[in-house]
């Protein structure tokens, strides 16, 4: 690396640290110059090419000159504390917040890492408020509940002890899975009856409190001729 290149990526590396900005947001509405390419931009922005041309230099410094500087904010301790507070009370995935940023934001569960950790004091400002608004907003999807709590409803039954026997013992008689059991079933397919549905009956899958009085009697029949 010569001397004059590595001071050229050093006040592109300021320059990105100023502006919070990636290529994404430098290149937008450009034109490249002749054999600068994204990739080669990309590579310069972070350091991964040792040599780079006073052109593109000019280019790359020009581009960023465009931009204001980031603001910031100090990630005090209340602060960290109120997003782990939330992120346990709501048991948030971390990478379901990265997924809230767009792919241009520059937002990353490794940022929000550094964050907990306390690896870095400060963030920028559009991350932090974005993560806030979206640990505060965050609400977790509904389990979806297949049979259990419908003895109610007339359609449906309870799952009794000798039915899950029975179900077991076909499948060790004749050596067939649901899965196998149910191929080219067409009545199974035409009253949604899956494998994924036996297994739960059987206690495998989670477990069914009840099932519906249909698929009780398409058991009866589905191994008998095997």
């Amino acid at each position: 690396m010569t001397s004059k290149s590595q001071d050229y990526l050093e006040d592109i590396k300021s320059e990105r640290l100023r502006t919070g900005k990636g290529v994404e947001s430098i290149l937008e509405y450009s034109s490249l110059p002749k054999g600068l390419s994204k990739t080669r931009v990309t590579n310069i922005l972070y350091g991964l090419i040792k040599n780079i041309s006073q052109e593109e230099y000019d280019f790359i410094m020009s581009r960023y000159a465009l931009f204001p500087n980031e603001k910031r904010v100090k990630l005090t301790k209340p602060k960290i504390d109120k997003i782990k507070q939330l992120i346990a009370d709501k048991n948030i995935p971390k990478a379901e917040i990265s997924k809230s940023f767009a792919r241009y934001e520059g937002f990353n569960v490794s940022i929000l890492k550094t964050w907990l950790s306390g690896d870095i004091k400060t963030a920028k400002e559009s991350h932090f408020k974005g993560v806030m608004q979206f640990l505060e907003s965050y609400e977790p999807p509904k389990k979806v509940r297949i049979y259990d709590d419908l003895q109610s409803d007339d359609d449906f039954v309870p799952i009794s002890q000798e039915l899950r026997d029975f179900i077991q013992s076909e499948i060790d008689r004749t050596g067939l899975g649901p899965q196998r059991a149910l191929k080219g079933n067409t009545k199974a397919k035409e009253i949604g009856l899956t494998s994924g549905i036996i297994y739960r009956i059987l206690g495998k899958n989670g477990k069914a409190k009840t099932a519906k009085k249909e698929h009780i009697e398409l058991f009866k029949e589905l191994w008998k001729s095997r």
